[in-house]
C-alpha cells in the first residue's frame, strides 16, 4: 500500500487486424468552433472520408450525405466538398443543442456510385457544465 507501480497495456478495438469498409471509411474528424465574429454556440466538425468508392467519382459530383442528429440537436448548415490535398472527400457541419446539460448523438455516412455507403461515422457531442 502506498508505492506506485508501473503497469502497461495495450488495448485493441479491432484485434489484431484493422476491419472496415471495403468501399469508403471515415480518415479524421475535427472539431471546434474555429474563427466566428459573432459566437453562437454552435460546434463545428469535419469528417474526411476516403476509399476507392469515393476517388472513383467524378470530382464534381458530390457523394450523397446521409446525415442524423438526435432530437437535442438542430444542423444549422453542412456542405460535402473533394479535399484536394488527399483526394477524399470532407463533411463540414454546424450544429446546436437544445439542452448544453445532455449529449447529442450525431451520425454520418457517404453514399457514392451504385450506392455503395461507406463506414457510419457516430460522435456523441457530451454535456457541457
Amino acid at each position: 500500500p502506498g508505492t506506485p507501480r508501473d503497469i502497461e497495456y495495450r488495448l485493441r478495438w479491432q484485434k489484431n487486424a484493422e476491419a472496415r469498409s471495403p468501399d469508403a471509411w471515415v480518415v479524421q474528424t475535427r472539431r471546434g468552433h474555429a474563427y466566428e465574429r459573432h459566437p453562437d454556440g454552435a460546434a463545428s466538425f469535419h469528417v474526411d472520408f476516403d476509399g476507392p468508392a469515393l476517388r472513383n467519382l467524378d470530382p464534381n459530383v458530390a457523394p450523397k450525405v446521409a446525415l442524423s442528429i438526435d432530437g437535442n440537436g438542430q444542423l444549422l448548415g453542412s456542405q460535402i466538398y473533394r479535399n484536394d490535398v488527399n483526394g477524399g472527400w470532407r463533411l463540414s457541419m454546424r450544429l446546436r443543442r437544445a439542452d448544453n446539460a445532455k449529449p447529442t448523438e450525431i451520425r454520418a455516412s457517404l453514399r457514392g456510385k451504385k450506392e455503395k455507403e461507406s463506414e457510419i461515422w457516430s460522435f456523441i457531442l457530451p454535456p457541457t457544465e
